[in-house]
């Protein structure tokens, strides 16, 4: 029994260690804006509410980060009429948006390999003490 506890402690200090490797991924502004500029590069004439779904924020919330960009530079807003004749926006990257979103995407694959790699650990840890555990058992039972 004391040996199965031990065994236990050890397997949770693993997991604690493993887990101090997981890295947030970028600051949640910068995840939002990186989101957003792939996003109307991607599909320029895609509307505030479009992005506000995809992304899981509020529509105030995109309306904030593409005027912040606009003044930033990094995109730029266009008005368009469509099919129904209602004014629309288009945003269209401009070279400093496009440079910008190629060194966020740089920064974010970077960080969510650190994250892939971190969790590949912690499972293989949980798979050993899953081993470790069952293994007690048939020689204990």
């Amino acid at each position: 029994m004391l040996y199965r506890i031990c065994v236990k402690r050890m397997a949770v200090r693993r997991l604690l260690h493993v887990r101090a490797w997981v890295l947030p991924v970028a600051d949640p502004a910068e995840a939002a804006r990186f989101r957003v500029l792939w996003l109307v590069e991607k599909r320029p004439e895609i509307s505030q509410r479009e992005i506000a779904d995809e992304l899981g924020v509020a529509l105030g919330r995109v309306n904030y980060i593409l005027r912040a960009l606009a003044d930033k530079g990094l995109i730029k807003i266009a008005n368009f009429r469509n099919s129904n004749n209602k004014l629309r926006y288009a945003y269209v990257l401009t070279p400093e948006g496009i440079a910008t979103r190629s060194a966020l995407t740089a920064t974010f694959l970077r960080a969510k390999l650190r994250e892939y790699n971190a969790l590949q650990a912690e499972i293989e840890a949980l798979r050993d003490d899953l081993d470790g555990t069952d293994h007690q058992a048939h020689t204990s039972g």
